[in-house]
């Protein structure tokens, strides 16, 4: 059991290095947007929620675990699938957002795309 804890433990230490390059990368014009301080205060909410999202793998391995189903090297597919998908959705998540804040005013009011005005 401490074996599977580390190898995840050793797999976040990539799994956020990853998303945290991805993230300010893509997400950088926004510090001019929204200040320096709700930038990093959103980085960090964004790795806290990724983090607890991370904490399902080694919760499913050790669940499988104690009923004598050992993921061997699937572990590593499912980390790999993991990470896969995690880069994804901050890549999306980090243009959205940057392309919807990052060219206007904070304080105008926000127009639904849904609708015409």
């Amino acid at each position: 059991m401490k074996k599977i804890i580390i190898q995840w433990e050793i797999g976040r230490i990539f799994f956020n290095l990853f998303l945290l390059g991805i993230g300010l990368i893509n997400s950088f014009q926004l510090i001019f947007v929204l200040g320096i301080f709700l930038y990093i205060l959103s980085v960090c909410f964004y790795g806290l929620i990724a983090n607890i999202c991370y904490s399902l793998g080694p919760l499913l391995d050790l669940y499988l675990k104690n009923w004598d189903i050992e993921l061997g090297k699937t572990r590593s597919i499912v980390f790999a699938l993991g990470l896969a998908f995690s880069i994804v959705l901050t890549y999306y998540m980090s243009n959205q957002f940057t392309l919807r804040w990052g060219n206007f005013d904070l304080d105008a009011p926000m127009k639904s795309q849904y609708f015409c005005y």
